[in-house]
């Protein structure tokens, strides 16, 4: 009975292993505009985000993907804190980001929808992904994302 018990817990130890090692290991693939590489929209819904938008901001800029195939649309909804100013000094230092202004609620949708909906029919991008104001991503965001969707034959390239 004893030597059952140690085999599944040397299996369960094993597999628990084999699942953290499968974390740490992705293939890096070099990041470099070709053709094939998607363009990508990212789009974002922000209502008094003062607080938030500046770090999310720097991690759009340190995305390690082609910032020629890359565009950033935040969507101001209706903003009365500083926010407007915030995506202002950004879209001046940074062409890849865009924004756009909500003035009047929406009849049809909620604020948030609203805001996400005309940022998407703003965009370019054969790929859009979105995130919320007050998330933090990751150098590699985007390009996990596009790649992803290209892998998984999301689009054709």
């Amino acid at each position: 009975m004893s030597f059952l018990l140690i085999l599944s817990t040397g299996l369960y130890l094993a597999f628990i292993l084999y699942i953290i090692a499968g974390l740490f290991r992705h293939n890096e693939q070099p990041i470099t505009s070709t053709e094939e590489t998607p363009f990508v929209s990212v789009v974002i819904a922000a209502r008094n985000e003062e607080q938030n938008l500046p770090d999310l901001i720097q991690d759009l800029v340190n995305q390690e993907y082609p910032l020629d195939k890359l565009e950033v649309i935040i969507v101001d909804d209706r903003s009365t804190d500083s926010t407007p100013t915030i995506l202002t000094e950004a879209t001046e230092n940074f062409a890849f980001i865009k924004q756009i202004r909500v003035d009047d609620r929406s009849v049809d949708m909620t604020p948030k929808k609203h805001a996400l909906n005309l940022g998407i029919n703003a965009s370019k991008g054969e790929v859009i992904v979105s995130t919320d104001a007050d998330c933090r991503v990751g150098k590699l965001w985007v390009s996990s994302m596009a790649y992803s969707v290209v892998q998984q034959g999301g689009i054709s390239v």
